[in-house]
């Protein structure tokens, strides 16, 4: 005697919302961790825009400070109380 089936039991149900609830949570720590990663690059990007910033910022103090005071060249460049100040040799 065979019994007619027209869906699906209560078994197969539970187990095809277990593996898709695995999948999505999958998916969500992927994105998750590739917008870590993405936020990280960018936050070292912005670093190093703001230090190539600032090597070039004290280049030019040094070079502008070797023109003005011609006579004696400038040994460093020192920071005092937060303020630049130059060095003579």
């Amino acid at each position: 005697m065979r019994r007619n089936r027209n869906g699906f039991s209560t078994l197969e149900l539970l187990l095809s919302l277990a593996i898709v609830a695995l999948i999505v949570a999958g998916v969500a720590g992927g994105l998750r961790i590739g917008r870590q990663v993405w936020r990280a690059d960018r936050i070292n990007d912005s670093r190093g825009e703001i230090e190539a910033a600032a090597n070039f910022v004290v280049f030019e103090i040094r070079l502008h400070a070797q023109r003005l005071h011609a006579g004696r060249s400038v040994y460093r460049l020192i920071e005092q109380n937060g303020d630049l100040a130059i060095r003579y040799k």
